[in-house]
């Protein structure tokens, strides 16, 4: 029950980590104000350390548990995915 808890935390996180970071490269295309550019940089380089900060617990899980079917198996695939959706169209930011 307590690694569901844990789990299902993370998996927030990487969902909010994922929207934010789309957020961030929709807004630095549509500006040009340069501070703002800076600022948007910045937190979008704090936000990718910790998305692959966070692939250490994912893979934690997903080791202590074999199952093909469970909470671990399903918070690894959407880690993947969102890793697919960050890395795709990453050449603005060079983290």
């Amino acid at each position: 029950m307590k690694s569901e808890i844990l789990i299902q935390s993370i998996s927030k996180e990487i969902e909010i980590i994922t929207k934010r970071i789309f957020a961030i490269k929709n807004a630095f295309y549509q500006t040009n104000n340069k501070n703002l550019r800076k600022r948007l940089s910045n937190e979008y380089s704090y936000l990718f350390n910790k998305f692959i900060n966070l692939k250490s617990k994912v893979f934690l899980f997903i080791r202590q548990n074999q199952d093909n079917l469970s909470y671990s198996s399903i918070l690894y695939e959407k880690y993947r995915r969102c890793e697919k959706l960050i890395f795709q169209n990453n050449n603005l930011f060079f983290v």
